[in-house]
């Protein structure tokens, strides 16, 4: 038998954004590890303990916001934690980058797997200001998608401003992009040539500004990507290696265990026992 870790997916067609205090939400919504097919901020207006986010565990604190991409597996037993869960469709993000040009989607795929912005003193009223104009709006069974889009827009640029990455600095909307196309690709694309196409640079380009950015190549982007979902399969299922590494369309098992191992200095057996 397989089991499987939920994916949780955003319901209702009138619904623009969910907006749910933390303190109201009960643990299923937190545990056991679960992914969601859309965007997900988690802001701490106070509380402790930890948030475990694909094998890693980050603190939890006020005054900090974490950002959770579609697929991405967290968890978290709720502890006297208060604050919100903001979640949106793709789309909405989508439309926020085209409309104010800004790239709001680097809070959501910044490299070394940084998800989190620690909230400036200076932009706390800001911030909660805007919470509460969500919150209010949310909870309308007709929402004004004009009024939420703005106030998400706003809400995201702020957080741009506390990471430091307004617009001078930003990262590279080509280096973004790229690693929203490998996360989409990956399994059935591993080829760098295909995501050069895809940003409309040369390989030699792209692997130059992908080193430079995050200091890996395309095919090592790809590699990491292929482990962590890996990763995902083996603590997170019973599926045997073998289904596995058909699952992820490598040409036999054999292959996926030196993969593996080259990556993480482990086999996956010996991984899962580690894990579990």
């Amino acid at each position: 038998m397989t089991v499987n870790f939920p994916i949780k997916t955003f319901k209702g067609a009138r619904r623009y954004i969910s907006v749910r205090k933390i303190c109201k939400s009960n643990e299923r919504f937190f545990y056991p590890a679960h992914r969601h097919d859309f965007y997900e901020l988690v802001f701490f207006n106070k509380g402790s303990g930890t948030h475990r986010i694909d094998f890693s565990d980050y603190p939890v604190a006020k005054n900090l916001i974490y950002f959770l991409s579609p697929g991405r597996i967290h968890e978290m037993k709720p502890d006297n934690q208060e604050g919100f869960i903001i979640a949106f469709p793709k789309d909405i993000l989508y439309d926020i980058q085209a409309t104010e040009n800004v790239s709001v989607s680097q809070l959501f795929y910044y490299p070394d797997n940084n998800y989190s912005v620690d909230i400036s003193l200076g932009h706390v009223p800001t911030l909660h200001n805007l919470v509460a104009l969500l919150e209010y709006e949310a909870a309308k069974p007709n929402q004004n998608q004009k009024l939420v889009r703005n106030y998400l827009s706003a809400l995201l640029i702020n957080c741009l401003e506390c990471r430091g990455l307004s617009n001078p600095i930003k990262i590279d909307d080509r280096i973004i992009k790229l690693r929203m196309e490998i996360n989409k690709s990956y399994i059935t694309q591993r080829s760098g040539s295909y995501y050069a196409k895809k940003v409309y640079l040369s390989l030699k380009h792209l692997n130059d500004l992908s080193i430079q950015t995050l200091g890996k190549t395309v095919t090592q982007l790809i590699h990491e990507r292929l482990l962590l979902e890996a990763k995902r399969e083996i603590v997170y299922t019973d599926n045997s290696i073998k289904e596995i590494a058909y699952k992820l369309r490598f040409k036999d098992p054999a292959y996926f265990n030196r993969f593996f191992k080259n990556l993480e200095g482990m086999t996956p057996n010996e991984f899962r026992k580690i894990s579990k």
